[in-house]
């Protein structure tokens, strides 16, 4: 009987251990599939969601972007700086003002922007006016600096604009609002609305001019201006001309006009009267014959006398 059954566990062993190997591969396999499965799975889970994530991420605005570099933040994780209202002095409507602009202060640049999505330079300058104080603004930097009244730089107070060329340029291309201490506060295109100093490079080569706004002047008890048209450049002064003294004109004496002459007695007339009447006194001096050739001599010269005055006529 012993000898029987260790002979059928022989026979029967090899046949078990295929079976336990075969079961095993199978578990193994099925193993190996769940792993896969649950492996390739989570891969398409993880596609789906950086795809969804990448293209929730394109589709930012320009004030996330910002927020997403800066995050309120300096590089450095710093806070950006406000304004120190505890060390300034101010009147109601300039502190009404600044507090309106600080209250923008990390607000994303926008080109064109003019809320708190975005704004750019010229619009924040608006948008704090116009909420502050209710003050109109026109739209552009270049239309902001001729509204204004134009000031010296050591003339600035808190509330008055700075106006700044871009990179070198002619014209007026950006503005801030002036707070005090050679710093202003505005909308820089790289950075957001930031506090900076006009000592800084870049505003130092770019400053254009600075200018007020008169009824915000007037509020803070300034009294209001007539606004007047810019003063033209006037010519420089020529030198003045050095009068010449013209000559005057000769003065000539006056001339009597010449007397009429009375037309001569015939000739022979004039010669027969002086030998008519020679004068006594040369009749006793002269002889017969000197007395002839003074006759002589007489009336040639009445006779030259007498064609002259024809000549003259």
């Amino acid at each position: 009987m012993s000898h029987s059954l260790s002979s059928l566990l022989r026979r029967l062993l090899p046949a078990a251990i295929v079976l336990i190997l075969a079961a095993a591969a199978t578990s193994c396999s099925s193993t190996r599939g769940v792993t896969a499965s649950a492996v390739g799975s989570s891969k398409r889970s993880g596609v789906s969601k950086s795809s969804g994530s990448s293209q929730k991420s394109s589709a930012k605005t320009p004030g996330d972007v910002w927020k997403n570099k800066q995050g309120g933040s300096t590089a450095q994780n710093k806070p950006l700086e406000r304004i120190d209202f505890k060390k300034m002095t101010l009147n109601p409507v300039s502190e009404k003002l600044l507090r309106e602009a600080d209250s923008w202060i990390g607000t994303a640049y926008t080109f064109g922007g003019n809320d708190r999505s975005g704004v750019d330079c010229s619009g924040f300058v608006v948008e704090v006016f116009k909420n502050s104080l209710g003050i109109s603004l026109p739209r552009t930097s270049a239309q902001q600096h001729s509204f204004c009244d134009s000031i010296s730089r050591e003339d600035l107070m808190p509330g008055d604009l700075v106006f700044f060329t871009v990179r070198g340029g002619a014209n007026v291309g950006h503005v801030g609002i002036y707070i005090g201490n050679n710093r202003m506060v505005h909308s820089s295109s790289s950075k957001g609305v930031i506090i900076s100093s006009l000592e800084a490079n870049y505003y130092v080569v770019n400053y254009f001019g600075s200018g007020r706004v008169q009824r915000y002047y007037a509020m803070c008890g300034g009294g209001e201006k007539p606004r007047s048209n810019p003063t033209p450049k006037q010519p420089k002064p020529q030198p003045a001309a050095i009068p010449v003294a013209q000559p005057e004109p000769p003065v000539y004496a006056a001339v009597d006009p010449e007397p009429e002459v009375a037309e001569l007695e015939p000739l022979a007339a004039v010669i027969t009267t002086v030998e008519a009447t020679p004068s006594p006194a040369v009749e006793e001096e002269l002889s017969s014959d000197e007395q002839a050739a003074v006759r002589a001599r007489v009336a040639m010269r009445v006779a030259r006398f007498g064609k002259t005055q024809q000549d003259k006529k």
